[in-house]
């Protein structure tokens, strides 16, 4: 798990973007005719 506030990178596995997510609050976006959907994977940010 994570503790409240702690960054992470969460890297989509489908485009190879990757963002720094932190807290519980985050935004994605879906478009059906652009990009139906995400497969992400969580990973700490200092490895």
């Amino acid at each position: 798990g994570k503790n409240f506030g702690e960054e992470f990178i969460v890297r989509d596995l489908l485009t190879g973007a990757s963002f720094v997510w932190r807290e519980e609050s985050n935004y994605i976006a879906l478009d059906p005719n652009v990009l139906p959907m995400h497969l992400f994977r969580v990973e700490d940010l200092y490895r």
